[in-house]
């Protein structure tokens, strides 16, 4: 009833692995695995995964300790919701864990300008101090910190004290 391509993609479907992985894993164009895929979803063979779906299976990737291929479905997953704040939260983690800097505290920033839309300014204030802890020269993610600690009035915590802290030795490294 199925064909010999859709045979071979069939047993390459994993709930992990996309198109571009099974053409890799059994070298069929890229045509072919699409189609395939296309038709074994029509006959009810296999069903796209959901978000929530696609969020427990990276979730557990995580926990095995397989951070890039949580990455490809915790991008696969924006598809659905670019602005799921837990998503962008995993995506943050998944990225420092495989050592992108960048694109963890892109993340972060996500996530911390959420929290500011909603008014929760410390927590954003919290994952923007982790994101000065990735990028100590990130002059954005301090100005904001400076702009948050200036309206909240008031130094904390360590952390809060330690932007400051960063800010001047900045300044004065620029100034020199």
């Amino acid at each position: 009833d199925l064909d010999a391509v859709s045979h071979i993609v069939l047993d390459q479907v994993d709930g992990i692995r996309g198109s571009p992985q099974i053409v890799e894993r059994t070298g069929l164009p890229r045509y072919f695995v699409d189609l395939s895929l296309s038709g074994l979803q029509e006959a009810g063979y296999i069903h796209q995964l959901g978000l929530a779906e696609l969020m427990a299976t990276g979730d557990g990737l995580v926990e095995r300790g397989r951070h890039a291929s949580a990455l490809h479905l915790f991008r696969t997953a924006l598809q659905f919701d670019r602005r799921h704040l837990r998503l962008h939260e995993r995506l943050a983690r998944a990225y420092l864990a495989t050592g992108r800097l960048a694109k963890s505290a892109a993340h972060h920033r996500f996530c911390a300008m959420t929290h500011v839309a909603a008014g929760r300014r410390r927590e954003a204030l919290a994952i923007y101090q982790t994101v000065l802890e990735m990028l100590p020269t990130d002059f954005r993610t301090l100005e904001r910190c400076l702009q948050l600690l200036s309206q909240e009035g008031r130094i904390t915590n360590t952390a809060d004290a330690h932007v400051y802290d960063s800010a001047r030795k900045l300044l004065n490294f620029y100034l020199d």
